[in-house]
């Protein structure tokens, strides 16, 4: 597995975009359900209690999103929104996928850490936050003075978390 650095996060979030912005089908927020379909994913979401916030299976040449919703979130929630991104990219993720369809289990189920670890992990946040709030169409909204309100304005823009959606502009945006 490549570390990851600049180059690294470079490439994930050209990938990202290019999944997100594809021919602009998938719409703003970006429709990750859709994207899933679109490339045969099938997914289920459910309370697994405390197991896993998101979890991708390869079986049978086919793959599988397990989405806890921890009994009472939907996918509208931007939480299960980013746990779904997130296990997108470990499925468009080159690596990651070669690892799973070779029978090999990338990592324990995941769940959400600000300060992950392992690179896998890493590599599939940066995804899905690039996949979620993609650069081309996120950058050109940061434009102006910073305020709370722009921020607000994005994270509903993208049906993203507060966190996220500043994690993001501080990234892209001109502060």
């Amino acid at each position: 597995m490549k570390d990851f650095t600049a180059g690294r996060k470079k490439t994930l979030a050209a990938l990202a975009d290019f999944i997100a912005t594809e021919d602009e089908i998938y719409g703003l927020p970006v429709d990750i359900v859709e994207i899933a379909k679109d490339n045969g994913i099938t997914y289920s979401v459910n309370d697994y209690d405390e197991y896993f916030d998101g979890m991708l299976e390869h079986e049978n040449g086919n793959f599988h999103i397990f989405i806890n919703n921890h009994g009472e979130l939907n996918m509208n929630t931007p939480r299960l929104r980013f746990s779904f991104a997130h296990e997108l990219g470990h499925y468009f993720i080159d690596e990651h996928r070669t690892v799973l369809e070779a029978g090999t289990s990338l990592h324990c189920p995941s769940f959400y850490k600000m300060h992950q670890e392992q690179v896998v992990e890493k590599e599939a946040d940066y995804f899905a936050a690039n996949l979620l709030m993609p650069e081309s169409k996120f950058s050109h909204l940061c434009k102006g003075v910073f305020s709370y309100e722009l921020v607000e304005k994005l994270q509903q823009t993208f049906n993203t978390s507060l966190s996220a959606t500043l994690f993001r502009y501080i990234e892209l945006g001109e502060i």
